[in-house]
């Protein structure tokens, strides 16, 4: 809910984490993001005069079990092409993570200009977490497909992965499946009508 000067309100996007001053608009909005209904997004700047800049998303990371199970997965499943595997430890990154002693070997994956790192700790790791679609926390991947029939049909034969069943997503053509990586995290296939 976004409020101008005056404080009449104006419908916008819901409230987030402070409130900040959109720049050179007069109008003031709980949101992180810069956007209210009645206007484009513009520069954000915070309650306190500090700039917010957000310059683009980086990577998500997910820690897993085993590096080339997970690696095979979303490599020869999924589609994503291999950039950079290491291992790496240190002062820097106990101090980073706040845990000390941890030995990691990480994989960084590209596809369509995302990257996703894939992490294995060898020493420091923690528990293994419950992972479901319906837990908080749980992360889920979704990838846009050109042909999510061929792409169920391939992942079924190969006997390795069970998919889901192909939905409709609430009547509009947009068409998924669910597949799960070999911890458990689940990506999402989806392919947009056409």
């Amino acid at each position: 809910m976004c409020t101008s000067r005056r404080g009449g309100p104006e419908r916008g996007r819901p409230s987030r984490l402070r409130s900040i001053e959109l720049v050179g608009s007069g109008r003031r909005c709980r949101s992180v993001t810069g956007w209210c209904s009645n206007g484009p997004p513009l520069r954000a700047q915070s309650s306190r005069r500090e700039r917010v800049v957000v310059a683009s998303l980086n990577h998500l990371g997910i820690t897993v079990t085993d590096l080339d199970a997970s690696l095979a997965f979303y490599r020869d499943v999924i589609g994503f092409e291999l950039d950079l595997r290491t291992r790496v430890g240190g002062e820097w990154f106990d101090t980073l993570t706040r845990n000390q002693g941890a030995d990691i070997e990480i994989a960084m994956l590209r596809l369509a200009g995302f990257t996703l790192q894939l992490v294995q700790y060898h020493a420091a790791g923690g528990a293994t977490l419950p992972l479901a679609h319906h837990n908080v926390g749980n992360p889920h991947l979704c990838i846009q497909v050109d042909d999510v029939d061929a792409r169920h049909e391939n992942i079924e034969a190969s006997r390795l992965y069970d998919p889901t069943p192909i939905v409709d997503i609430m009547g509009t053509g947009i068409r998924s499946f669910y597949v799960h990586d070999p911890d458990g995290v689940p990506v999402e296939l989806l392919q947009a009508p056409s």
